[in-house]
Formats: structure tokens, sequence, C-alpha cells
């Protein structure tokens, strides 16, 4: 019989390889891919800060907030270093239209490396479910996390409600940009296959493993919301981004650095 929650968790070491599989417990099989490429949302604010730790060669991770779900349902991921991920600029620039992260102003992309990856953790919870029978301990201690949320219905069916990717380790990071003229590029070739159609006539969708807040699975839904945000993104956030960069002293105007251990 199952219970109200299921965690599963997986510590592994990888030699070479990007995927791996497992059960995904409650719902059906499931395979998720390692990312290579990451992308988070921040505030202008929040970017000169980074940019300053970039100068300083202070670490660019945050304590995880105990108010989020994955400290909630994990109080000793709480307080711990990290930043929060999607494998999709689009996906991830927003939970639902009240929330869009760092009110949609810069876009970051990471580049990882596969080879420096050596321990990945999946954890799934419920809301308000603690944790039990998994170590968290070793989970904190690794590179990445996969973190999914669940709900379940009123017929005791389980469903998911968002997923993320946390990184624990920035070591594992090859490359950092918000250089607008490198991304721009990707935002409008995402847009692009927002409006594509199949063969039979009826709109491409995002996948269920690529969207963020599956429940309200944007960027399926209100495309006309995400589209005035990637707008504004180019047309006003970009050009004060390109400013904020100019200031800075890193090489090629850019926002990279290459982290080794």
């Amino acid at each position: 019989m199952k219970t109200l929650f299921f965690i599963s968790y997986l510590f592994f070491t990888l030699y070479g390889s990007n995927s791996y599989s497992q059960a995904i417990e409650p719902l059906d099989t499931t395979e998720i891919k390692i990312p290579t490429t990451l992308y988070t949302w921040v505030s202008l604010e929040r970017f000169r800060g980074i940019l300053e730790d970039f100068a300083k060669g202070n670490a660019i991770l945050r304590p995880i907030d105990p108010k989020y779900h994955v400290a909630k349902t994990n109080p000793d991921l709480a307080n711990i270093p990290a930043r929060f991920f999607w494998t999709d600029p689009m996906t991830g620039i927003a939970s639902s239209p009240k929330e869009i992260y760092g009110r949609g102003e810069v876009l970051m992309r990471f580049d990882l490396d596969p080879k420096k990856i050596k321990s990945v953790s999946n954890i799934e919870a419920l809301p308000t479910q603690a944790t039990r029978d998994v170590d968290i301990k070793k989970a904190k201690k690794g590179d990445l996390v996969y973190f999914g949320m669940y709900g379940i219905t009123e017929q005791g069916e389980y469903y998911l409600s968002y997923q993320e990717w946390i990184l624990l380790n920035q070591n594992i990071i090859k490359k950092i940009s918000a250089d607008p003229q490198e991304l721009i590029p990707v935002l409008k070739e995402k847009l692009a296959k927002m409006d594509r159609l199949s063969k039979n006539g009826k709109p491409v969708k995002y996948p269920e493993n690529q969207i963020h807040n599956v429940k309200a699975n944007l960027p399926n839904q209100q495309k006309d919301f995400l589209r005035e945000i990637i707008q504004t993104y180019i047309d006003v956030h970009a050009p004060a981004i390109q400013n904020i960069l100019q200031q800075q002293p890193l090489s090629s105007g850019s926002c990279r650095r290459t982290f080794t251990n």
C-alpha cells in the first residue's frame, strides 16, 4: 500500500555518461536525463551582486530559503548554498503569471561539465510531508538535486506539480553567460517553436519533462503572457544588462567564468 508520499534517492558515480534511468514512484518509470545546460532568471539588482562575486572570486550560490518546498520537506537542506535552475528558459521564467522569477529581467545560462558531475540526488515529495528514510546528509554533499513536488487527488492518484534542478556544487560549472547578444537568439527560437503546428494542424506542445510548473502548464498555456515578458526582456532589460556588463572588469563583455576543482 502506498503512503501519502514517496521519496526516492540516488547517489551514484558517473563514468562519462550524461544520463541515468531509474524507477520514479509514485508515477510510471521515467528517465531523468542529467542536463548539461541550465537556465535561471534573476533581477538586475541580483545580477549586479553576482558580478561583484565573480570579480572577488566568491561563491555564487545562495542559502536555500527554509520556506521553499524542498526545504520544508527536507529540513536538512534549509540554508544550504544552492541555486535553482530549469532546462528551458521559457519554462523556467515563471511558475505562474503571478510569480515571475527575477522579474524576467536577466536570463543566465549555465553550461555544466559532465566529467565533473559525480553525484546526483532525486528527491520527490508531497507538500507539508517531511521526508523519512532518506539520507539527505549525503544528498546535500552532492553536485545536483532533481526535485519533484507531487500532489494527490481526492481519488488518491498522484500527479507531478512542479519540478526543478538544484545545483549544490559550483565546481561543476564550465561556463556562465548572461550576454543578451548570445541569449536573445535562443529566446527567439523558443518563441518560434511556440507557434509550431503538427501535421494534423494542432499546436506542438512542450513535453512535461521540460516544464517547471506542470500544473500551470507553461508555456503551452498563456503564450501571450510569455511573449510579453520575453519582448520586454529584449527591448528593455537587454540594453540595461549590456550597460552593466560593460562596466564590469570581465573579458568579452559577457558574464563568463570557469570554475575548477
